[in-house]
Order: C-alpha cells, then structure tokens, then sequence
C-alpha cells in the first residue's frame, strides 16, 4: 500500500537543470526565505546518504561546498539559461565555444537527446513536469519557446560574438 508523504511547503522552483560526469547546475527561483541554502543541503545530504547505502560506504562525497550564486548582474541572469542547457556541448564538442560549430544540427539534436537535462524534458519527453516549472521559467525571462529555442541556435552557430554582444556586456 502506497501513502502520500505529508505536503510540504515548497522551499524552491526548479526551473532548469543539467547533471554533467563531475558537477551539475540548477537554476532556482526562492519560495520562501532561505529556500535555496536549504534545498540545496537537503539535496546534498540525500544524495550522499543514497550513495553511501548504495556502495557500501560512509563519508562525504563532495570535495567543496556548492557554490550558490546570486545572479544581480541583468546580462548573467538573461544568459544563465543558455550557459546551464548548452553544457553538455563541452562533453561531445570540446572546443565549440571557441572554434563554433560546423555542424550545428548536430549539436541541437545532442543537446534534445542529453537525458541529464531538463533540456530533454523541455523538448522531449515532459517526465519531469511535476520537477520543473517551464510556464515560470518562459515568464522570468519574457520568452516565448520558439525564441529561446532560436537564440539557442544563434549561440551555437556564433558563440562568441553572441556571448560578448548579447549576454555579457549589456
């Protein structure tokens, strides 16, 4: 017989997120005072507990704290979504930031299939529907899906000029 924990006020909104092989990225918006640091060490000590049952062991499995960052500056806020859903590019396109990509259907069609995404849930699949927050996530940043899809082309295709003219300098 299933029973449904007891409800909980939510602690954050996820609205994005990526697991790469040595570090992931969340982006979070705060429900309640303190969510964040809160979610955030109650998402560590689960995990570790996890692991540790799983393999037999004891101890911690990080070597740092998280880094929680504030994101104040408009031009990094605007372009944190881009840098946590393209990532997994630097898995399979190693220097694509630098020499951009030749073939950048290629590169969408990774990123669409990349299972440690919400990116995948975002375009493929909806698992993660009860996780993440899309309607949100489109209304902070004032986007439609169609042009966050196409500004994520354009990044591809020029990543640099991108960066430095749209993002990084406002």
């Amino acid at each position: 017989m299933f029973v449904d924990p007891p409800k909980q006020e939510k602690l954050v909104e996820i609205l994005q997120w990526v697991l790469m092989p040595n570090h992931y990225h969340l982006l979070l918006v705060e429900k309640t005072e303190g969510g964040i640091t809160e979610f955030m060490k109650r998402l560590g000590n689960s995990f570790t507990k996890y692991i540790n049952i799983k393999y037999k062991r004891s101890g911690y499995l990080f070597q740092n704290k998280a880094q929680i960052l504030l994101l104040e500056n408009d031009a990094h806020f605007l372009y944190i979504p881009y840098y946590i859903d393209l990532n997994p590019l630097d898995l399979k396109f190693i220097n694509w930031k630098k020499d951009g990509l030749l073939d950048c259907d290629s590169a969408v069609h990774f990123l669409e299939e990349y299972r440690w995404s919400s990116r995948f849930d975002y375009v493929r699949c909806r698992e993660y529907r009860d996780v993440i927050n899309r309607e949100l996530f489109y209304e902070i940043f004032d986007l439609t899906e169609e042009d966050y899809n196409k500004e994520m082309k354009d990044i591809i295709v020029n990543p640099i000029q991108k960066m430095e003219s749209d993002f990084l300098y406002y």
